[in-house]
């Protein structure tokens, strides 16, 4: 009988309410995708979870769940559950593909993944369907620079429950504001006229924003902390609209032309423009 690799993220996993359609499959075991997708899910205010929606339009993090040897049956009960139609994505309410995943003991094998890209829904950064948390307190924040990269949001305490590719209009990114050591540069929001900064639009909460101004050095005059007006998308065939957020631009007492841009900071930034899918620019100078 043929088998039939699938990983699962949301309800079809051990212990949730459609795990009964794989209880005579077998087990392969735990699983990570290697590729990077969004996963999205609805959170109500008593904390319970929605169904989750993994998408390809943003590479934010890894997803995590089970992976299952089915047969030529149960792949049919599964598409049937998911509203798949394997030979028309367009009449499909999930779409089945085939991604690489890693299991336990290192192993990568293909295996089948169910995708929807949800973008109203809040995001869960980690990949984890479990770890899925309502956000309070939330307001919007424009990032251009290292935190471009959610991992680096992560260390440093910030979750964040939205994140949409965005531009900051009549400014451009600058490598003009020296760091604590005074050795090397990091991003700068510079006002051109005729320029559009692209970045990413975070939507975290309140305490997370109190730790940005630690990592910004807020108090001590690195980087000052501006409501501005920024444009977001259009993503997935929504219009473009306005939205304001917190932007951290530098403080005059600190710019400085000339300075290295470190390597592991560029990085970070890298990854910000490859989620965006756009070639970083400027970044020619290393240290």
């Amino acid at each position: 009988m043929t088998s039939h690799p699938v990983f699962v993220y949301g309800t079809l996993q051990r212990g949730c309410s459609n795990h009964v359609l794989l209880a005579g499959s077998t087990f392969v075991g735990p699983a990570v995708t290697q590729a990077s997708f969004v996963m999205r899910t609805l959170v109500d205010e008593d904390g319970r979870r929605g169904i989750p929606f993994v998408g390809s339009d943003l590479p934010i993090s890894p997803i995590h769940g089970e992976l299952y040897s089915v047969d030529e049956e149960v792949l049919r009960t599964l598409d049937q559950l998911e509203g798949c139609v394997p030979n028309d994505p367009e009449a499909s309410w999930y779409r089945r593909e085939e991604v690489t995943v890693s299991v336990k003991d290192g192993a990568a094998m293909k295996a089948f993944i169910y995708l929807h890209e949800r973008p109203a829904s809040p995001l869960v950064h980690s990949g984890r369907w479990r770890d899925a948390k309502r956000l309070v307190d939330s307001c919007f924040y424009f990032a251009y620079g290292s935190n471009m990269n959610p991992e680096r949001m992560l260390e440093r305490g910030v979750p964040f429950d939205q994140c949409w590719p965005s531009t900051l209009s009549a400014h451009k990114l600058a490598f003009n504001k020296r760091g604590r050591g005074g050795t090397e540069a990091y991003a700068h929001a510079m006002p051109q006229k005729g320029e559009d900064l692209p970045g990413l639009l975070y939507r975290v909460s309140a305490r997370g924003i109190q730790a940005l101004d630690r990592y910004e050095g807020l108090h001590g005059g690195h980087y000052r902390r501006e409501a501005m007006e920024v444009t977001v998308g259009p993503q997935n065939g929504t219009a473009p609209h306005k939205a304001t957020a917190w932007v951290y631009l530098a403080g005059e007492a600190f710019i400085q032309e000339g300075l290295p841009v470190a390597e592991h900071y560029l990085e970070h930034i890298r990854r910000g423009h490859a989620i965006l899918g756009i070639a970083p620019p400027g970044l020619q100078r290393r240290a």
